[in-house]
């Protein structure tokens, strides 16, 4: 969708695919970091985009044990805005919708799922794909697959994927947000487990972190074992003392370190900016 819309400003008709008719699914992203917000800036969308409903976490904050740390101050870091906006992802994904549809050459295509690639000597010329009104072929000077873990289109491609190793699973839930709850997000550390937590106004948006292959274990502890693990955690029970890690200790030190996780988390190994010769977006009505 990003794409789409630095696409369309800069006056190329381009066709954007959507599976689903909408853009409504749980347990995707929530966050929208200072980095896609200082390229929002820069785009000329910023403010438009923070009328949106929307929480600031302007730093991250852990339990272990009984005791609170900071571990990261969004606020340090060089920029427009100093924090996350915790955003719904298919918020953030309609407001790039409406942004695009400004531009006459933007078409965004709903209940249209790419099975397949057209190729015409060797080279991609366009995809295949499903819509409720039958076949539909889209033909493309550019083809960009950008559908998913399991991508159709990388898989006809004959691309092949390299594995990065990821030590971890995850399992997200929703908990139902009490009255005397804590406001925010954070995060709960025991020994051996971690849940983060993601305040989303009328409930809890949770991720539990497990051992990567570990959903077996999971499963066969069965899913009282599972709810007693997250209640030892949420409600400071663990009957094993949780000492705070010393890198943790130096955080509190020195506050200054803060912006070290801050940058690592809010903008990561390579920070990107909009090389654009429009310092904002130009409003055309759109049609068709």
């Amino acid at each position: 969708m990003v794409l789409g819309l630095l696409l369309a400003r800069a006056g190329v008709d381009v066709v954007v695919l959507e599976k689903h008719a909408d853009f409504l699914r749980d347990f995707r992203g929530d966050t929208v970091h200072p980095s896609t917000l200082q390229v929002l800036q820069e785009l000329g969308l910023l403010q438009a985009f923070l009328q949106r409903p929307h929480d600031k976490a302007r730093d991250i904050r852990v339990h272990i044990g009984g005791a609170e740390a900071v571990v990261a101050d969004f606020g340090r870091l060089k920029g427009h805005c100093g924090f996350i906006a915790m955003v719904p992802q298919w918020e953030f994904l309609d407001f790039l919708r409406d942004e695009a549809e400004l531009y006459p050459g933007f078409r965004l295509l709903l209940q249209a799922q790419a099975l397949s690639l057209i190729e015409d000597q060797g080279r991609v010329t366009g995809l295949r794909a499903g819509t409720p009104q039958g076949a539909l072929e889209v033909h493309a000077d550019l083809v960009i697959g950008a559908d998913g873990r399991r991508s159709t289109l990388r898989e006809a491609a004959g691309l092949q994927v390299r594995d990065l190793g990821a030590p971890i699973d995850v399992l997200w839930m929703r908990v139902p947000r009490l009255a005397g709850d804590p406001q925010g997000s954070g995060g709960r550390i025991g020994t051996g487990r971690f849940l983060a937590t993601i305040d989303r106004g009328s409930y809890w948006q949770c991720a539990y972190v497990i051992h990567k292959g570990g959903i077996e274990s999971v499963r066969s502890r069965g899913i009282e074992a599972l709810r007693g693990d997250l209640v030892e955690l949420m409600l400071l029970a663990s009957r094993e003392a949780s000492a705070m890690p010393w890198q943790l200790k130096l955080l509190g030190w020195f506050p200054a370190l803060r912006a070290l996780p801050a940058y690592a988390v809010g903008v990561g190994v390579r920070p990107e900016h909009v090389r654009s010769p429009l310092a904002a977006p130009r409003r055309v009505p759109a049609t068709g």
